[in-house]
């Protein structure tokens, strides 16, 4: 009997994150079956639930790929699926192999991905520099780096390290004539050009094996070699329908077989034109519709929605589509009718997931999250660029306080709404839209501070944002974004908190906050405290050329009762113009003792010009009020040509125009301007509104 020998990357590895799969490769100096793995699992010790493990001959990335992706048509094997129970989340657990056997060849890189989507989950390290990647016993090596991959099947986040063992022995050396088994392919039909993977049934490993796939255009031949196909398993592509063979050799012995051929066949292009949705129709579910453009589009396709069709119950993923342009779109018309799904598990929370996919057009669709623990109703990754959103309802749960819900996210994260999200989506319009529930309404993320490569040129105009708990429009760093003639209210939520109207962070160049409406942020009730960040931008920086730009925007009606209200809050921004924005504090806009700040300074500002804006505060409260609060006593924005008054009922006798800090304070725009400079041509004149709910 050959001994078995085992490789582990524990305890060097530490399980501290984790979610549904984790990549890693394998490299041996001689051909191996693998017997036996472990890995360690999120669920509670005891929990049972479904494993697959895919491989990859020549590592977990193709040339060009910089995440994976754990298909057939890029080269994986699924090959083995068995059911495993965890040990618990910091303990690595057998997954049961039996009499299983997986033949890999040697000298070459293997990717290998484990799945434990559903009640398991896998654990994995966050890897940092510094911790050990590459854990060997002499002839065969795991390498958890640099393509350790976490994450879910359909978005893998980097450096994550595998935490757990490989179990293998050495194949016995070939001898006579060997069995090539049938050849298999992991399709049947491809598209045109598409990768898919040749691998063999029946046939028998050992050492000193090699393998030349051949091609046909028939069963009988003649037969071709196919360059670079020298493995058991390979990837190929096509162009014509085509039949293939492995020969399988024993140097040894010079003997060869022959595998039983296969053909794979043609996929066509889907032509454009106008095809149905729903029952009756032209295809019956939206998933059927995206199927059958997988192969891409010699045309501009409309997929048009059945009138009073049922909610359509499904969860999409729509990967990049080949041939898409800005001539050869596809729009869907939703006709009023609803897309719904209630996602159970939080790796896969999306409804509608634009993976990669471009030059879609959504139009009169409504696309709901309904599910209890988790809900993204629209989640863009991987630069699905060109799309468009148009008078489409969005929406996620609306009383839930969760921030597992987001209406709409721009995200490479399976599970983080927000944060430091490159390479989202860029050139996206969202126009006419209700965007409705969720923790966050509106994730527009980005790449933060970093620039270089970072979504850019998005647009959201004429939509309402409404009923979120926390954050209304949430942006992290996007270049030339547009947010224009928005509605941003909370007027029919019964749980509020506090929460941002629009939150900006990072270095954005040309962006436009212009004609939005930020009203109504306390629920239906309008008599919860909460502090309220209406516009606020921190760390918000423009360039010369393209300078921030604040304007036009209203705020009102805010009835935030007792807690503390910033109307405009600025922190450390740079080459920005605030200009002809309306800021009315009502007298339910921070009543007992909370403080109001009309606008809010901090932090080093450079080029910030505050400039014919209106800033009214009539708030019941014996709280200090401010027009314009300078947190610094020496750091002062150009402030010029503003209306900054207080209203005649105006509570309590802490009321001052202007501010350097909170102990150097001027009641009167006159002692503000003759101490400071600023805002010499301003006044305090009542502004006389027509109609502050118009």
């Amino acid at each position: 009997m050959v001994a078995q020998s085992t490789v582990s990357t524990m305890p060097a590895t530490t399980p501290n994150n984790g979610s549904s799969v984790v990549t890693f490769e394998i490299n041996a100096n001689l051909p191996i079956f693998i017997t036996g793995m472990t890995n360690v699992f999120s669920a509670a010790s005891g929990t049972t639930g479904p494993v697959e493990i895919w491989y990859r001959l020549g590592g977990v990335l193709p040339t060009g790929q910089t995440t994976p992706s754990v298909t057939t048509a890029n080269g994986w094997v699924l090959a083995y699926s068995t059911t495993a129970t965890s040990a618990g989340n910091l303990a690595a657990a057998a997954i049961p192999f039996g009499s299983t056997m997986i033949a890999l060849p040697g000298n070459q890189p293997i990717g290998v991905c484990i799945n434990a989507t559903g009640t398991l989950g896998s654990r994995y390290m966050s890897w940092v520099t510094g911790t050990p990647s590459s854990f060997t016993d002499g002839s065969v090596t795991i390498n958890t780096m640099p393509n350790g991959f976490g994450g879910t099947l359909t978005s893998f986040i980097a450096s994550r390290a595998f935490c757990g063992s490989i179990t293998y022995i050495p194949q016995a050396p070939c001898a006579g004539s060997p069995t090539a088994g049938s050849s298999v392919a992991s399709s049947s039909a491809v598209c045109p050009l598409q990768n898919f993977s040749l691998s063999l049934s029946g046939a028998v490993g050992a050492g000193g094996l090699t393998y030349q796939w051949q091609t046909a255009t028939s069963s009988t031949g003649p037969w071709t070699n196919i360059t670079g196909a020298t493995s058991a398993l390979s990837t190929v592509s096509q162009s014509v329908n085509s039949w293939y063979r492995c020969e399988v050799t024993c140097a040894a012995s010079s003997s060869s077989a022959f595998s039983t051929p296969i053909e794979v066949t043609m996929l066509p292009n889907l032509p454009g034109g106008t095809y149905t949705i729903g029952s009756g129709g032209t295809y019956p579910t939206f998933n059927a519709a995206f199927a059958a453009a997988a192969c891409g589009v010699s045309g501009p396709v409309v997929f048009q929605v059945l009138s009073n069709s049922a909610p359509f119950n499904e969860q999409i993923t729509v990967n990049e589509i080949p041939g898409m342009s800005t001539t050869n779109t596809i729009t869907i018309k939703g006709n009023s009718n609803t897309l719904t799904f209630a996602a159970s598990n939080v790796n896969e929370r999306h409804t509608l997931h634009l993976n990669g996919a471009d030059f879609l057009r959504f139009e009169d669709l409504i696309v709901e999250a309904s599910g209890s623990t988790a809900g993204w109703a629209v989640r863009l990754s991987n630069n699905a660029n060109n799309n468009t959103f148009k008078r489409c309802l969005i929406k996620t749960n609306e009383t839930l306080t969760s921030s597992n819900f987001a209406a709409f996210t721009l995200t490479q994260s399976p599970t983080a709404a927000n944060g430091t999200q490159s390479g989202t989506a860029s050139n996206l319009l969202i126009d006419s839209c209700q965007i409705v529930g969720g923790y966050y309404g509106l994730c527009l993320n980005g790449a933060g501070l970093n620039m270089g490569s970072r979504p850019s040129n998005n647009t959201v105009r004429y939509s309402s944002v409404s009923n979120f708990y926390f954050y209304g429009i949430y942006v992290y760093g996007q270049d030339n974004l547009t947010l224009e003639y928005n509605d941003i209210n909370r007027l029919s939520r019964s749980t509020v908190s506090t929460c941002y109207g629009i939150y900006n962070y990072g270095r954005s160049p040309g962006l436009k906050i212009n004609a939005n409406r930020i009203h109504d942020l306390g629920g239906i009730q309008g008599t919860t405290a909460f502090t309220g960040y209406l516009l606020y931008l921190s760390t918000t920086t423009g360039t010369a050329a393209s300078p921030v730009l604040i304007a036009n925007n209203a705020i009102y009606n805010i009835n935030n009762l007792g807690n503390t209200v910033y109307g405009i809050y600025l922190l450390s921004t740079d080459t920005v113009d605030v200009l002809h924005n309306t800021l009315d504090m009502n007298a339910s806009t921070g009543t007992g003792t909370a403080t109001v700040y009309g606008a809010y300074v901090s932090g080093t500002m450079n080029q910030v010009n505050f400039k014919n804006n209106i800033i009214q505060i009539a708030s019941s409260g014996t709280g200090s009020k401010y027009g314009l609060y300078n947190a610094s006593t020496t750091a002062l924005i150009n402030s010029n040509y503003n209306a900054i008054r207080f209203a005649l009922n105006v509570g309590g006798s802490n009321n001052f125009i202007a501010a350097r800090s909170v102990s150097v304070t001027y009641p009167s725009l006159v002692g503000w301007t003759a101490a400071t400079g600023r805002d010499a041509n301003s006044i305090s004149s009542d502004p006389i509104f027509n109609n502050v709910l118009v």
